[in-house]
This record gives C-alpha cells, structure tokens and sequence, in this order.
C-alpha cells in the first residue's frame, strides 16, 4: 500500500469560488505539486479529475482530497504518453462531469542523470 500523502499543513484554504462550477483535469496528480493543485482546484469549488501512472497513490490521493475539500474526484491510471490514453481520460471526465475547463500538465518523466548521460532516447521519453 502507498504511504499516506498529505498536503504541506502550513497550507492555507482558500475562500476564493473561482472554480465553482468547472472541472478541472490535473495530471501527474498523485503527489507533490499536482496533488497540491487539484487540492487548491478543488478548495476553489471545481470538480477535479486527477491521473497517474502511479495507480495506487492517485486512487489514495484522489480519496483524500475528496474527504479533505468535500468536492467530487475521479481518478486515473495511465502512461499519458501512450496513444489514446489522454483521449481516454478526457472523455471519461466529460462522461462523467459533463464537461472540461481547466487542464494542467504536470505528468512528466523525471529522469535525474548528468547531463552528459543524458542521452537522445532519454530526452525523448521526458518530452514525451
């Protein structure tokens, strides 16, 4: 089971409704700075989405946030760089919340390496 993963508690809710009304898909979602944002999303009134290729965390993470700002989650497993993947994920969003307003790419390929390790497939695979 993923460790439980929580949100900085210096963090300050927001009383802003900026989002009330919208929903938001937020991607590489399952920690840090994605989980951060579809937690601020939510805290602001959107309906949020969340995805990961790291599928029990954004389950966990996803079941979190819902108990934490009482707005509806869905959540998401996939590798977004894979064809028809992000297709699956948007489609399901709007089957389920009946539209889409605010994406956030935050998925990415975090590959740590000097860079004169870094070779041409690598740079690929991150930029993809």
């Amino acid at each position: 089971m993923a460790q439980e993963l929580k949100t900085l508690p210096f963090a300050v809710a927001t009383h802003a409704c900026r989002y009330d009304g919208r929903v938001a898909l937020v991607t590489g979602a399952a920690q840090g700075l994605g989980r951060v944002t579809a937690r601020q999303l939510a805290e602001e009134g959107a309906k949020v989405a969340v995805a990961d290729v790291q599928a029990e965390r954004v389950k966990l993470t996803s079941d979190q946030l819902r108990e934490e700002t009482g707005q509806p989650f869905l959540h998401f497993t996939g590798d977004l760089s894979k064809e028809g993947v992000a297709d699956e994920v948007v489609g399901k969003t709007i089957a389920e919340f009946g539209q889409l307003d605010t994406l956030v790419n935050n998925a990415a390929a975090l590959i740590r390496l000097k860079l004169v390790d870094f070779t041409e497939e690598l740079m690929q695979q991150a930029v993809a």
